[in-house]
């Protein structure tokens, strides 16, 4: 716990201080000063594509031991159920394969990215740092990731720009999504004459 004027202290008294207050004070109302998280309390995102969810936060970076971060669902358990995305190899994923994935390479980021949302996705998740034997899970803030309908529909996903040649006649380019995250189609057109190529 952080005291004004803590840094003037010799080790000794600023030790001896830390210990007092730690038995006086009740562990989470000190850490709510040092357990911070700034987070969007919701995001919305069209089925199929992806979502960047904006995260930092403050913690004690001073214990010993490698830090890890984690998001979970909003009722998983913080020590035995499986993160939908972390940074301790050795905890299990809900969902393997990297559609979750932590992003930022500060100490102090927690942005989540989600590609290709499901609808299964929409839910709260919470943080959570471990650093040694200090281990917080910010339960006051679980941003909740809203899932707007699916995007499977060929003419959901459209793109058309217009525009005339040298010539003066008129072109137009289309990209259309068949299938969002699977393929696309390219399509030209200039006068009576169209083309389309699959990607």
């Amino acid at each position: 716990m952080w005291v004004q004027g803590a840094s003037q202290l010799c080790p000794s008294t600023r030790q001896f201080l830390e210990i007092i207050l730690a038995l006086l004070c009740p562990g989470w109302l000190c850490q709510g000063s040092v357990y911070q998280i700034h987070v969007p309390p919701s995001v919305t995102v069209q089925q199929g594509l992806c979502v960047l969810l904006p995260c930092r936060f403050t913690a004690d970076f001073s214990s010993s031991g490698p830090p890890y971060k984690y998001w979970l669902l909003k009722d998983a358990d913080r020590d035995s159920s499986p993160a939908v995305a972390t940074t301790n190899p050795n905890r299990c994923l809900l969902e393997p394969g990297g559609r979750f994935r932590l992003v930022g390479n500060s100490w102090d980021d927690c942005s989540l990215s989600i590609s290709d949302v499901q609808a299964r996705d929409m839910d709260r998740y919470y943080f959570r740092f471990e650093k040694g034997q200090f281990k917080y899970s910010y339960l006051e803030t679980q941003p909740l990731v809203n899932v707007t309908g699916g995007a499977r529909d060929p003419g959901e996903l459209s793109s058309t720009e217009r525009g005339r040649t040298q010539r003066g006649e008129s072109c137009g380019l289309t990209l259309r999504g068949l299938s969002a995250g699977e393929s696309y189609r390219l399509a030209t057109s200039c006068g009576k004459e169209s083309y389309w190529l699959t990607m």
